[in-house]
């Protein structure tokens, strides 16, 4: 089910890509991109909300052979907005969802401005840096999230931009979650 995620996010990519908005893979799909091996069956993709037209997008990527019912996969959150897609896979009635989140809130924003490239099956995938893959895992807090973030610290926190966390991390209520993540268990 794995390489169906993938060629669903692919889709999705290259439909984002020639419709020129700016985005980023994060969820659990960023996780495999940062090394960790852990089995996901949707695929979330940060975009930039500004400049853009949710219609042209939903039409282009129905066009792509995603599902998408306005009433109930366009979800307004305190943050962002959410469109979430339907891949289908198969002749089974399975599908593969698709979360694309129109950035609005400040720390969404800088997750995407600051996205970068990683390599995944042979394609250059932008993907939000694992500083902010930690912050937005830390905000949504599940357990599997905790999970996450505690590989990422585990495997990266060599490299992690300490000062850009706990400045980030403070900006977004979120600093004593980073602290015992820096204490360690």
């Amino acid at each position: 089910m794995a390489s169906e995620v993938f060629t669903a996010l692919l889709k999705a990519l290259t439909v984002l890509t020639s419709l020129r908005i700016p985005h980023a893979v994060f969820g659990g799909m960023a996780m495999q991109l940062w090394g960790r091996v852990r089995s996901t069956l949707d695929a979330d993709v940060l975009v930039d909300a500004s400049n853009i037209d949710v219609e042209q997008l939903v039409g282009a990527l129905r066009a792509a052979g995603c599902a998408h019912q306005d009433r109930i996969d366009r979800v307004v959150l305190a943050d962002a907005l959410l469109l979430r897609f339907h891949h289908p896979v198969g002749a089974f009635g399975l599908s593969i969802t698709i979360d694309i989140v129109l950035a609005r809130a400040e720390l969404l924003q800088q997750a995407l401005r600051r996205r970068i490239e990683r390599q995944g099956q042979g394609t250059q995938i932008p993907v939000v840096t694992c500083e902010d893959l930690i912050l937005l895992k830390l905000k949504v807090g599940r357990p599997i999230d905790r999970a996450d973030v505690a590989d990422l610290w585990t495997n990266w926190k060599e490299t992690l931009d300490q000062a850009y966390l706990e400045q980030w991390a403070d900006r977004a209520g979120l600093l004593e979650e980073l602290r015992a993540l820096q204490r360690g268990p």
